[in-house]
């Protein structure tokens, strides 16, 4: 069995109950070897908190892939106003801007050298893919809930695999003829978050819901320095679950 989770956002409390989940479901007997994370970071405000905790655990049995955000800030000094408005949008840049100095040179280093932008696994005789976004466009999540025809077409290159594992904002299971796509739905941000569990052996997925202190996320999101109206626009984000 494995785990699987996307868009994170850098929620450290949805990450450490996660993990706990993860702890007693091996404790009633169901062997969880593995825990996916398609993209970990993102507009929640524990970048420093998420990196240590992954970093220490990297190899262990969590691995990261990487998306928009974990990009994002591994280039971040590197793009202009212009360029960074164009990829968040005025409301966020001072957000990143904060995250991107909180997470620290070595926050930084770590995601550019240690967090895959794909990760290709063989679990007995089944092999699983897992990326972020679409080959065409890796930070571009794949349309949800769409016919399997969509997404042979975005994924046909990956034919070999039995798993194709991708983020989006719902959680999802479709048969194809290229093989299962599977969506975990977003676990960092909305009120009824979820992660997925895989069986390694028949594929079957089951979606996870979970629920975690959402008041300690928005208290630690008023602490920020950022503007009043930046902070509502993130607790919106934290409570509504859909960051664009």
């Amino acid at each position: 069995m494995i785990a699987i989770l996307s868009n994170l956002h850098s929620n450290l409390p949805a990450l450490v109950e996660i993990l706990s989940r993860v702890e007693r479901l091996k404790e009633e007997g169901v062997d969880v070897k593995k825990i996916y994370i398609l993209s970990a970071f993102g507009l929640m405000p524990y970048p420093e908190e998420t990196y240590k905790l992954l970093s220490g655990r990297q190899g262990e049995i969590i691995s990261v892939v990487s998306g928009k955000y974990e990009r994002l800030l591994a280039k971040w000094n590197e793009l202009s106003d212009e360029e960074k408005e164009e990829k968040v949008g005025r409301e966020l840049l001072r957000v990143i801007d904060l995250y991107w100095d909180m997470i620290g040179r070595e926050g930084r280093k770590w995601i550019r050298n240690m967090v895959e932008r794909f990760i290709a696994e063989k679990f007995g005789s089944n092999e699983f893919y897992f990326t972020y976004g679409l080959l065409e466009n890796p930070d571009e999540m794949p349309a949800e809930k769409q016919p399997p025809a969509y997404y042979e077409a975005k994924f046909a290159d990956l034919k070999k695999y039995e798993v194709i594992a991708v983020a989006g904002r719902e959680p999802y299971a479709v048969n194809t003829k290229i093989g299962k796509i599977v969506c975990p739905g977003i676990s960092g941000l909305g009120r009824v978050p979820t992660f997925a569990l895989v069986d390694s052996k028949t594929l079957h997925v089951s979606f996870e819901t979970f629920s975690y202190n959402i008041r300690e996320v928005e208290d630690r999101i008023k602490e920020l320095d950022v503007s009043a109206t930046t902070k509502e626009y993130l607790k919106e984000i934290l409570y509504g679950g859909r960051p664009f």
